[in-house]
Order: C-alpha cells, then sequence, then structure tokens
C-alpha cells in the first residue's frame, strides 16, 4: 500500500499546501507520544532486563544525537517532502492511533492480527473500512488527507484495489459522461470495484490470453460478457468474492465477428442491499493465501452477462449502435500509459517505505538485544556491535533511503512529463519495468535479511516483518511478473543498441537514460589518456566513479546479451527462438540497467539536497554526509551482491570487470585492486554509519502502532513486550479450556494407558473417558 500508489494519489499529495489551507482539520488533535510501561515478569529478574533494554535504546539515541550534533527533524521532513507534509502526517496518525476500533489500544490494533481467524481478520477489515469512512466524514479529509491515511493503515484491507486501481482506472479510462456517473460514487465509496483482469489460466499475458469475451449485440444494444472456459474465469481479483459491488471487467472485445482485444467494461456483479450475486453472475473466494489474508481474493464467472454499450470505458474508443468503434474525440493514450507507470513507480516507492519499517524494527532490536560479551566486559554486547550484523541491517536500511528518494523523484518526473511522442513512452515503460523487477526482487530479499537478523524472534509474528514480508511478496509478481517484464524492457533495450551500433540512431538523439549505450559501435571507448582506473576506496567514493563503474557494468551485460543473441540466430534458430535462449542475459541486462537508473536518480536527489541545503541551509552537515554514506553502501551493496542465489546472474562488479571489444573500461581496471577498494569502502561505511543507525531508522517516524512489532518496542522493553503480547494468545485465554480438553480427550488415554497391555483406545473410534491424567506422567495438573 504505497503511499503515493496511485499517479493521482502523488499528484494530490504534492497539492498539499492548497489543501491544508483549505481543511477544518485542525492541530489540536495531535497528542503527544504515549508510552506503554510493559514488566517481562513480576520478577526482580524480569524488571532488571527491561530496565536495562530500556536504557540501552536511551544511551544509543543519546550518543547518536550527540554526534550527529543536530536535530533529525529536518530529516524526517525530507523524507515527507517537507516540515508541512511531515505535520500532517503527524495530526493524521494521532488521530487514527486514538481510535476506539484499530488505535494503539484498540481491538483491532495492527499487533493483535496474528491472533484473528480468516473469518475474524475479514470482519475486522469491514470495520476498518466502516471506521475510515466515518473518520473521513467527520473530519472532513480531503483526497490527499485519505491517501495519507491509508498509507498509516497500512493494512491489507478489501478497498485496496479500489483505491489503487479501480478509481485510477476510473479517471483515466472514462469518457466525461462516464466519469459524471461513476466516479464519485467510488471516490465517496457508494460502490467499490475490483479490478477483473487476471485469469485462471492467464495473468501476464494479457493482449494474446485474456478468453473472456464481450460480444457486441445490436440486438440488446450492449455487450454479452462471457467466460466460456474453466481457464477464462476471472481469478485472484482483490475484494471479488465478497466485498466490492462492481469490477472492471477486461474481455475481449468481439464487434462484427472482429476481435479487437481486450478493453475495459464496468459491470455490477452484486446488489448493494442483499449482497447475492446478480443474475449470470457466481462468484467465490479462492482460498487461503501467504499474505493479505483480511482481502477476499476471488473468482467469478459470467454466463451470457449483458451490460449496456455506454458500459465500455471509452476514453480512448466507443461502439456506436450500428456496431461501428470509432476513435473518441480527443483521446489521449498517454493516459492509460500514466495509469500504469504510476503504479510501477508506486511500487517501488513502497519498497522503500516496507524497507524501512523492516530496518527501524530491525535495528531496534539489535540495539537492544545483547548476546555474547567479551572477557574484558562485565555485561554481554549489543549485537547491532557486531559488524557482520551491522551490513545485514544497513544495506537494507540504505536501500530504503535510496527507493524512497528516488520514487518521489520519479513521480514527480511523471506528474510534469508530456509524453508528447510514442518513443518518449516506450522509454518510459522500460525504466518503470526494469526497476520494478530489481526493487521489488532487493526489497523482498532485504526483508528475508532482517527477519533472519532477529534470530529465533524473527520466526515469530511479533517480529512485524513476517506480514510485511508476506504482503510485499506479490510485488514481484503483481503488475506483471518480474521475468515476464523483464523481457519488455530488454527488448526495448536491446532495439536502442542495435540502432546505435547499426547508425540509425545518432548519439546526440540518444535518450539520457540510454547514454551509457553511446560508443557501443565501437566496443573501444576508452583513450590511453582516460585512465579510470580506481585504487583506494578514496577513488570509488566519488560519485562520478560509481556511475561510471555501474554504467560500464550495464554496457557489457547488454553488449553480452546482443552477443548471444547473434550466436543463436547464427545456429539457425529463429528470432523469438533464439531470445528464449538468452532470458539470462538479458535479465542480466535490464537488472544492471535498473541499477544504473536508480543510482543515478538518487546522484540527482542528493546533489539537489547538497544545492539547496549546503552548508547555511535547514539540513545540517552531518546528516548530508550520512546520505552519502547511505549512497556509497548501497553502490557496494549492488556491486558486489548477485541478484538471486538461483538466478544465475552475474554481479555487476563481475559485470563491469569483464573486456567485451578491443579496448573497453575495463582494462583500465585491475580485478584484484577493485575487488580491495570496494572492502574498503564497505569498512569505511559501515563505521561511519554503525554508531548512527538507530538515528537513521528512527528518522522515518515510526510509531510502536505503524510497526505493530512486540520486539521492537519505541519505550526499550523488548523482553516486558513480547511477553505481555503472548499473554494476549487465545491459546493462553478463552481456547485454553477447550485446548486443554482437546488434550485429555486425544492424548491423555495414551499417557494414562498401562504399558504393554493392549491398543490404546482410539478418540476416533469412540470417545474415551475423560479422567485426570497421571501426575507422574505430567509436570502439572491440567
Amino acid at each position: 500500500m504505497a503511499f503515493f500508489r496511485t499517479l493521482a494519489g502523488h499528484r494530490a499529495v504534492c497539492d498539499l499546501a492548497d489543501e491544508l489551507q483549505r481543511s477544518p482539520f485542525q492541530a489540536e488533535h495531535l497528542a503527544s507520544p504515549v508510552s506503554v510501561s510493559l514488566h517481562a515478569s513480576n520478577g526482580q529478574s524480569g524488571q532488571w532486563q527491561s530496565e536495562c533494554t530500556s536504557k540501552d535504546l536511551s544511551l544509543s539515541r543519546l550518543e547518536s544525537s550527540r554526534s550527529i550534533g543536530a536535530d533529525l527533524t529536518p530529516l524526517t521532513s525530507l523524507l515527507y517532502q517537507g516540515a508541512p507534509l511531515r505535520r500532517r502526517v503527524e495530526m493524521l496518525r494521532a488521530v487514527l492511533e486514538s481510535d476506539d476500533l484499530f488505535g494503539r489500544n484498540g481491538p483491532y490494533r495492527r499487533s493483535e492480527g496474528p491472533f484473528l481467524d480468516r473469518d475474524e481478520s475479514y470482519r475486522a477489515a469491514l470495520l476498518k473500512i466502516r471506521r475510515l469512512w466515518e473518520l473521513r466524514k467527520k473530519h472532513a479529509w480531503s483526497e490527499a488527507d485519505m491517501v495519507i491515511v491509508h498509507e498509516l493503515v497500512d493494512e491489507p484491507l478489501p478497498l485496496y484495489i479500489h483505491t489503487c486501481l479501480f478509481i485510477p482506472t476510473l479517471q483515466h479510462s472514462c469518457n466525461l459522461s462516464q466519469k459524471q456517473r461513476w466516479l464519485q460514487a467510488a471516490l465517496d465509496w457508494r460502490i467499490i470495484g475490483a479490478y477483473a483482469q487476471t485469469e485462471l489460466g492467464h495473468g501476464s499475458n494479457v493482449r494474446g490470453g485474456i478468453e473472456t469475451t464481450a460480444t457486441y449485440s445490436a440486438k440488446h444494444d450492449g455487450f454479452i460478457l462471457h467466460t466460456p472456459t474453466i481457464t477464462s474465469r476471472k481469478w485472484w481479483p482483490g475484494g471479488l468474492a465478497q466485498s466490492v459491488t462492481h469490477a472492471l471487467v477486461y474481455a475481449r472485445l468481439v464487434v462484427g465477428g472482429a476481435d479487437y482485444g481486450p478493453s475495459a467494461f464496468m459491470l455490477q456483479i452484486r446488489s448493494t442491499r442483499t449482497g447475492h450475486d446478480l443474475a449470470g453472475i457466481t462468484t467465490g473466494n479462492i482460498g487461503p493465501k501467504v499474505g493479505f489474508h483480511p482481502i477476499d481474493n476471488g473468482w467469478m464467472t459470467l454466463d451470457n452477462v449483458v451490460v449496456p454499450r455506454d458500459h465500455l470505458l471509452s476514453a480512448s474508443y466507443a461502439v456506436h449502435q450500428a456496431g461501428q468503434l470509432n476513435k473518441t474525440p480527443n483521446a489521449n493514450p498517454v493516459l492509460s500509459y500514466r495509469t500504469m507507470l504510476g503504479a510501477r513507480f508506486g511500487i517501488i516507492h513502497l519498497g522503500g517505505r516496507v524497507l524501512a519499517k523492516a530496518s527501524t524494527i530491525g535495528i531496534r532490536f539489535a540495539t537492544l538485544r545483547r548476546q555474547f560479551k567479551h572477557v574484558s566486559k562485565p555485561v554481554e554486547n549489543q549485537i547491532i556491535s557486531y559488524s557482520s550484523l551491522q551490513w545485514r541491517l544497513l544495506v537494507p536500511l540504505a536501500a530504503s533511503y535510496v527507493f524512497h528518494l528516488s520514487s518521489l523523484d520519479l513521480l514527480t518526473s511523471l506528474v510534469t512529463s508530456d509524453f508528447d511522442d510514442v518513443a518518449t513512452l516506450k522509454d518510459a515503460h522500460a525504466t518503470a519495468s526494469a526497476l520494478k523487477v530489481f526493487v521489488t526482487g532487493f526489497a523482498s530479499a532485504g526483508l528475508e535479511e532482517i527477519r533472519r537478523s532477529l534470530g529465533g524472534h524473527g520466526y515469530s509474528k511479533a517480529a512485524g516483518i513476517p506480514d510485511l514480508s508476506a504482503s510485499f511478496l506479490q510485488m514481484v509478481t503483481v503488475e506483471g511478473d518480474n521475468y515476464i517484464i523483464s523481457q519488455q524492457a530488454s527488448r526495448r533495450l536491446m532495439a536502442i543498441l542495435e540502432a546505435v551500433i547499426e547508425g540509425t540512431l545518432s548519439t546526440s538523439r540518444l535518450p539520457e537514460q540510454y547514454a551509457y549505450l553511446d560508443g557501443a559501435a565501437a566496443a573501444s571507448v576508452v583513450s590511453q589518456e582516460n585512465n579510470i582506473g580506481v585504487h583506494s576506496a578514496a577513488d570509488f567514493a566519488s560519485p562520478a566513479m560509481q556511475q561510471r563503474f555501474l554504467a560500464l557494468a550495464a554496457l557489457n551485460a547488454a553488449l553480452q546479451t546482443r552477443e548471444a543473441l547473434r550466436a543463436e540466430r547464427a545456429s539457425g534458430k529463429s528470432a523469438e527462438e533464439a531470445w528464449d535462449a538468452c532470458l539470462i542475459f538479458s535479465d542480466t541486462a535490464v537488472l544492471a540497467y535498473a541499477i544504473l537508473s536508480i543510482h543515478s536518480r538518487f546522484q540527482r536527489v542528493m546533489e539537489r539536497i547538497q544545492i539547496s541545503h549546503a552548508p547555511t541551509g535547514s539540513l545540517p552537515p552531518k546528516i548530508v554526509e550520512l546520505l552519502v554514506a547511505l549512497r556509497d553502501l548501497f553502490f557496494v551493496a549492488v556491486c558486489t551482491t548477485a541478484p538471486s542465489p538461483l538466478s544465475g546472474m552475474p554481479t555487476p562488479l563481475i559485470l563491469a570487470l569483464q573486456h567485451r571489444g578491443k579496448k573497453t573500461d575495463a582494462t583500465r581496471f585491475d580485478t584484484a585492486t577493485t575487488t580491495r577498494a570496494l572492502e574498503e569502502l564497505r569498512r569505511k561505511r559501515l563505521e561511519l554509519l554503525a554508531p548512527h543507525a538507530l538515528a537513521l531508522a528512527e528518522a522515518w517516524g515510526f510509531s510502536d502502532w505503524e510497526l505493530g512489532a512486540p520486539v521492537a518496542p519505541e519505550n526499550g522493553d523488548l523482553y516486558g513486550s513480547l511477553v505481555s503480547w503472548a499473554a494476549r494468545d487465545p491459546m493462553n485465554s478463552r481456547h485454553a479450556q477447550t485446548n486443554r480438553r482437546a488434550w485429555v480427550d486425544i492424548l491423555g488415554p495414551l499417557a494414562n494407558h498401562p504399558s504393554g497391555q493392549g491398543q490404546a483406545p482410539s478418540p476416533i473410534a469412540g470417545r474415551p473417558e475423560r479422567r485426570p491424567p497421571s501426575a507422574s506422567l505430567l509436570p502439572h495438573k491440567l
């Protein structure tokens, strides 16, 4: 649930200054932070442990604040695009945290989620939607406010697809009369919609694979929607099983026997009064999932369901009563691209935010947790002091800053870009696809690494990260499976590369994001006097050197893909067969391009920060220094880490050191020296960042209510928090008697059966007599 999950949401938040002048929402709603003191146990030992962990956190915060010598508020404001928006977020958070239903003391707060079964989770989700509607009306929250509210709640609700896909599609794919009919109703939640595109048999292959048909019928002056096969039934749409009233159904538009491909149709699927499916429509739930449990992902079949002709979303084209398909006057095809690009850039933003939350949890836990001690010390070490753990936690933290700030810049550029030609759209699409592939893969791996860093506690739902990870894991396949949309990006890259090599695209007309391909035709881009060799960490600390190194890796990966494709074609394979045989090469080229792209984008952000805030500006020099160190650590990580242990793809470091062509930049890099320089830069940046890890994590400003992670309490009472959380498990309260009785009925006969005197009675064949278990076999009375 990214903060800027949609382009419309991003634009609304960018316009928040105007909203703040109009909104009646006042600052007095902002409450002071509340710290709840929890005790590990009634014994002195537990209280001593709680006091120690709390002091560890307080001292770490104090030491970091002293060494930075500055308030972190300007950094938090930077993350929230300025102080006004940061204050707005704080005020909205205060209202939500004080709510009786899902606030910090409410029965449905985030940390209570693991104790709910599937039915309870769904009911809780519906109650939260209703409560959000009531709060919205009560406080007259604007659209921009609601974007922030959904980000703060950050839980999978059946309303999720309605806000991130259904509404944006109405905004960009409807004509004026359709917007007047449906858009405001959707914004007011009078209709709640699903996005019914994916089918049981086809997901990523939308254009060629969708089987649902929408056949125009002049007799009915409408379209007949039909799912003719088992594989054509809609499968996966969020909220479809029970929650939504309407759906945007994607079906093959058939007019006069001609198939015009997938189009979107507005369809009411159930009664708003009874909730029952309408005639010809059958829906159901697809079953339990890895995550997103409160969302009722569903299936739907359509048996010749007729919808009016004007229910075809007609921003680009419409079908007239006589059966003619005509383009809509002044249609703008860019709008549909903007929706898709906004969604993918929103996923990049989400990758940064989930890593920020997980890093806050991991670093706070590592500050509180002590394990093992040196002989010279009286107490065990804080585990954050171990360099291997610092690397595992600080790299995801660095990535959270890079992804977050870069995505905001990307979304802003998306709002301001005109996209006045098809080529520009294709380039933006290739970039969005490549970044989505890289960021979701990196963030998923980062979440798992942070979870493991918590040791055994990482396997508990008290860590918060298992739920974060389970919800985010879908992002590697949603909005296009990563390995599928990687091909969309790589085909564009190969087309550009081929045009440069063949001379049909001059380097003066080369789009900025493909500048690294300049000189690929000669494959000898380095002159003897242009020595770019790396000799120490100081050389790699230069952003220009980092860019040159990543550009070389991306160039080599692209050239390697081209060589592999040409070799496959020379062996007699068709173009498609050759492409299929070279997917690992092309995927590598896309990832190398994505890494270069996001590093370039973040460096652009850093240059603006250093110009606007140096040295008399509002961002202290020490904070700027730490942001630079985060960029450097991210650079080392992406250079030396394989995309996936099973991907078969080389690291950018290996790519950059390859010798391709007659004389490339790689001839100026020495493998051993370059590797040592990267290791030296890693060590120096860890030494600089480690003392400030907690401050950089907490600069995000997440509250305990937002994190929902008892392993990382803001007040530092680690063990008291865990014991208190575990005590609320229904297995220890309302279900305890039932489970105790089940044990007595099922396993009790085994424990009380005399050895060697026949077979124990089966609880299945006949209900055994209830009797107390043998005291000699059990340590306590049941």
